[in-house]
C-alpha cells in the first residue's frame, strides 16, 4: 500500500466515524449533530506539503468550524473518565491542528508568548516524526501527512466511544445535561460577528467587528458561563453588546433597541436610536435601579424639554 492509499484508506475511516458521531448525537442532543456537512474537499492531489496544508484545513474546519468547539472539548474533557487516551496523545491532537493551521497559514513573525507556544508545538511534533523542527522535503511531509492523518482517524475514533460510553453510563442523564449547558452557552466567533452587526445595523453605527469582537470575547463569555441555563443566551449576549457598545458592558441596561424603536417609531439603522440608547445609558447609570418602563418614561420627560422629540407619547 503507497502512501496515498494509506492516507485515503484513513480518510474513509475517519469520515465513517463522523457520520456515525452525527447520527448518535443527533438523537441524544436535541436533534442536532457535532459536526455536520462541510464545503472543505478532502484531496491528495500534488506534492506531500500542498496535501497536509490542504489536510489540515479540512481537519480544522471539521473541529472548530463545522464541529462546534465546547462540544469537542466537553468530550475530550471525558477521556480519562473512560479512560480513553492514557497517552494524552489524542487529547492534544485536537489543539495541535489549531497551531498547524496557524503556523502554516498565519503570520506567526512576532514572537509573543502565543506564536512562541505554537511554534514550539509544531516544532516538536514535526522533531518526533522527522527529526527536525520543519520538513525539509518531500518525504519528510509525506511522513507527516500519514501521521497526521492517523492521529486524526484514532481521535475521531475516542470521540465515537466517548459518546457510545456516555449512553451506556449510569449517569447518562447529568452528563447530557451538563453537555447541554455547554453547548447553550457557546457561540462561535461567526456567532459573534453576526450579532455585532445585527446590533451595530439596529444602532445605525460602523465599527470594526472583528477587533471588538477579540477585545470583549473572553469577557462575554465569562458572564454568559454564570448565567442561568434558563436564560436566553442569544437574549442576553445582544444585551452585552450594546451594552459594550454603549461603553459599559458590565452595567446591563434592561432596555434594547427594539424598545427605541417601538417607543419613538424611528426606523432601524437610524443614528438617532444610538443617541437615545445614549441617553438611556447615562439615566441607568445615576440609578441602576430603573425599569425598562422607567427609563422609557424619563427619556420621554427629557425628549419633550428639548428641540429632537422624535415622537409624541400616547
Amino acid at each position: 500500500m503507497n502512501s496515498s492509499e494509506e492516507v485515503l484508506k484513513a480518510y474513509q475511516k475517519i469520515d465513517a466515524c463522523k457520520q456515525e458521531i452525527d447520527s448518535i448525537v443527533s438523537q441524544i442532543i436535541e436533534g442536532d449533530q457535532l459536526f455536520g456537512s462541510i464545503s472543505i474537499q478532502f484531496t491528495l492531489e500534488g506534492m506531500s506539503e500542498c496535501c497536509f496544508q490542504r489536510v489540515i484545513s479540512w481537519l480544522y474546519t471539521l473541529y472548530w468550524e463545522a464541529g462546534k468547539k465546547s462540544d469537542i472539548k466537553f468530550l475530550v474533557e471525558l477521556f480519562d473518565t473512560f479512560d480513553l487516551d492514557t497517552s494524552k496523545n489524542l487529547s492534544t491532537h485536537f489543539y495541535l491542528v489549531q497551531s498547524l493551521r496557524t503556523l502554516l497559514q498565519h503570520n506567526i513573525a512576532n514572537k509573543d508568548d502565543h506564536n512562541s507556544g505554537v511554534q514550539k508545538k509544531c516544532s516538536e511534533w514535526f522533531e518526533s516524526i522527522s527529526g527536525t523542527s520543519k520538513p525539509e522535503n518531500d518525504y519528510d511531509w509525506e511522513k507527516s501527512l500519514i501521521k497526521l492523518v492517523d492521529e486524526a482517524q484514532r481521535f475521531l475514533e475516542a470521540i465515537l466511544k466517548c459518546i457510545q460510553s456516555i449512553e451506556r453510563d449510569e449517569s447518562k442523564d447529568e452528563i447530557i445535561k451538563q453537555w447541554n449547558m455547554r453547548r447553550k452557552r457557546y457561540f462561535s466567533p461567526w456567532d459573534y460577528d453576526n450579532l455585532i452587526r445585527e446590533v451595530m445595523g439596529d444602532l445605525g453605527v460602523t465599527k470594526d467587528v472583528v477587533r471588538l469582537r477579540n477585545r470583549y470575547q473572553s469577557k462575554w463569555n465569562e458572564v454568559l458561563k454564570n448565567s442561568s441555563i434558563n436564560s436566553d443566551f442569544r437574549f442576553e449576549l445582544k444585551k452585552l453588546i450594546l451594552n459594550t457598545l454603549l461603553d459599559d458592558q458590565e452595567m446591563l441596561m434592561p432596555l434594547i433597541p427594539d424598545d427605541i424603536i417601538s417607543e419613538f417609531g424611528i426606523a432601524a439603522g437610524s443614528p438617532e436610536i444610538y443617541k437615545l440608547l445614549k441617553k438611556a445609558k447615562n439615566i441607568y447609570r445615576i440609578d441602576s435601579e430603573l425599569t425598562k418602563e422607567q427609563i422609557l418614561a424619563r427619556l420621554r420627560a427629557d425628549l419633550r424639554t428639548g428641540d429632537n422629540f422624535v415622537k409624541s407619547s400616547t
